[in-house]
């Protein structure tokens, strides 16, 4: 089963920057890897508990996990199917951090008493080595420093790691000798970040100022920074990175100030140039930079920065001006519009998977990063089936997205917006809605029939180069006292509907239009414009009038409108057909009412109250 999309409830991630993977934790017990293209594979632990952190074995193939019923977990990816191999329970203490420092054979746990342990990655065997609160801890300090936040190994000897404890108590522990230098800050600590050297490391404070500490000098701290100015919120995550030319970066999310309210955001401080401030759409959970290398005791050369955010993923690029994002090459935005219809097609001609993807490369939004999407891990399982799939989506808002779906990869290949061509302020001070309710798609003639909420049905065709057209519009008369089929005799049409321009349409159009005038005559119901309602048919859509111009791809031809029931409720479409062979188009509603098209002539209506 292949899952795709952003991951429901996320909650922690991770990099393996020789892998180039990137490990997603969710609220429901599963862990999601993404690399390159076709390469999203879905991890799923026993239990249905989140998972609060998350660790990749660099170069390992392999991943530990932590679940909230302090299980922790060693996962082997490296074979076809991935399983956890190692388990191991934490009694009595929730745990709320790890660290695997690179090439190491512990695993360093930390509890919210204050205890850090330690666990042997070969074995999963717990060590009888304990560092306790109170032995890491200033004897004369009668209170307890609070749950274990962060443990973070010296990046220029092995022997020593930084201990965060919650309530900002800073300790670097020596494993070997067993003793520590403490940090005594005016400012709550909640975050930390080495520097290469070993020697200084960054902490992100609870008042929103960076501060830098020298190991040998643990009674005071070196410098200070107020990024931006006094009364800031707390800092919740900060990295401190650098480039081989000295340059550096001081990454942190949180510390705006507070007058801005909670808007969630990411801080980039270069030391050549000025605070640099990343809004969100969405609250921001957890960051991590992506590194050139692994190794801690070397400049980083740090090229992006992959965020979490709570409905969706970015991957910032550090090296190109204005720090744009990558285009994620991961369907993360499936329900960026609710998705209300789906259409699926098992066989696809190959062309028309090519028309698509070339008329779709143009699409390309603006703002983004010029550079490869970055995380390029992995190879995609062998596809089982030769055929090429199809999945259409039709969203909230009107648009329809085309997917290939071919095996596992699901990536998108081309996008329409299938109410543009309606006027926004159409139905007066009615409300009205685009949202697909009904696709057909004729495969073979390349014909695409989209049914939206407001009764409104749209025919598009399908051009290989831009074009400027009218639109034909055909007002459908209120059924409501017919009970015998309604006929109207139509003249036989040459039009072919194979060919891919637009002007194939042009006659068909003028008849009718002609028609259309002839009709009104003698009926209320037919018009040839969409300026709206002006009958005892209520019509509260209108359609762009005359020929505007339209790129390559889809292109509505022909729209057809169906009265409301009143200035209120619009009619709700059930089904929609399509036969490209004999021009017709069939439309169904909730009175199962169908209307039948050749070459856009009205020929047939039939109607039957339920």
């Amino acid at each position: 089963v292949a899952r795709h999309g952003f991951p429901d409830d996320p909650r922690c991630i991770a990099y393996d920057p020789i892998q180039r993977l990137l490990g997603i934790g969710s609220g429901h017990g599963s862990v999601r890897v993404l690399g390159n293209i076709g390469v999203d594979y879905f991890l799923k632990h026993e239990f249905d508990a989140p998972v609060t952190h998350l660790q990749f074995l660099i170069n390992e193939g392999a991943l530990v996990t932590v679940c909230r019923d302090d299980m922790v977990h060693l996962w082997n990816f490296r074979q076809k199917v991935p399983e956890i191999v190692h388990s191991v329970q934490m009694n009595k203490e929730r745990i709320t951090s790890i660290n695997v420092p690179f090439q190491s054979k512990w695993l360093h746990i930390g509890t919210e008493r204050g205890n850090v342990y330690f666990v042997c990655v070969a074995t999963f065997a717990l060590s009888t080595y304990v560092i306790n609160w109170n032995k890491a801890i200033d004897l004369a300090c009668r209170t307890h420093p609070g749950g274990v936040q962060s443990i973070s190994t010296c990046p220029a000897d092995s022997t020593k790691i930084l201990i965060l404890y919650e309530k900002g108590v800073v300790v670097l522990w020596n494993l070997v000798t067993k003793e520590a230098e403490r940090f005594q800050c005016e400012r709550v600590i909640r975050s930390l970040s080495w520097h290469y050297d070993g020697r200084q490391f960054l902490c992100g404070c609870a008042d929103g100022s960076l501060v830098i500490w020298n190991t040998k000098k643990p009674s005071e701290f070196q410098q200070k920074l107020t990024p931006h100015g006094q009364r800031c919120r707390s800092v919740i995550q900060v990295d401190w990175m650098h480039f081989s030319d000295d340059e550096h970066l001081m990454i942190f999310s949180g510390g705006i100030p507070q007058d801005e309210g909670a808007m969630p955001s990411l801080t980039i401080l270069r030391s050549s140039a000025s605070a640099s401030v990343l809004e969100m759409d969405y609250p921001l959970i957890q960051f991590v930079p992506l590194v050139m290398t692994p190794f801690t005791n070397a400049p980083q050369q740090p090229f992006g920065i992959a965020a979490l955010l709570k409905n969706d993923l970015l991957v910032i690029d550090l090296c190109s001006p204005g720090y744009p994002c990558f285009e994620n090459i991961n369907p993360m935005d499936l329900h960026e519009s609710p998705v209300t219809f789906l259409r699926y097609y098992s066989d696809c001609p190959l062309d028309v998977i090519g028309a698509l993807t070339l008329v779709g490369c143009k699409q390309r939004r603006q703002g983004y990063s010029e550079k490869p999407w970055p995380i390029s891990g992995g190879t995609s399982r062998e596809c089982a089936s030769s055929h090429q799939e199809l999945l259409l989506t039709g969203h909230e808002d009107g648009s329809v997205k085309f997917w290939q779906t071919t095996g596992e990869n699901l990536q998108v290949l081309y996008k329409l917006k299938s109410g543009r061509h309606f006027e926004r302020s159409g139905a007066g001070n009615h409300e009205f809605s685009n949202a697909v309710v009904n696709i057909e798609l004729c495969l073979e003639s390349r014909l695409l029939l989209i049914g939206g909420q407001s009764g409104q049905v749209t025919l598009f065709h399908f051009v290989k180069t831009e074009s400027a057209h009218e639109i034909a519009v055909r007002n459908l008369k209120d059924l409501k006292d017919l009970t015998d089929p309604f006929v109207i005799h139509i003249p036989s049409s040459n039009v072919s509907l194979y060919d891919e321009e637009p002007h194939c349409f042009s006659n068909s159009v003028k008849e009718l239009r002609r028609q259309g005038k002839a009709i009104s005559q003698e009926s209320s119901y037919s018009t040839d414009t969409s300026e709206g309602s002006n009958y005892s048919d209520y019509f509260p859509l209108k359609v762009r009038g005359g020929a505007l111009r339209r790129p390559a791809g889809y292109q509505p031809e022909l729209v057809c409108l169906i009265p409301w029931r009143n200035s209120a409720q619009s009619e709700v479409i059930t089904s929609l057909a399509l036969n490209s062979v004999y021009g017709i188009i069939a439309i169904g509603i909730f009175l199962n009412f169908n209307i039948s098209f050749i070459s856009f002539h009205f020929i047939f209506i039939h109607c039957s109250h339920a």
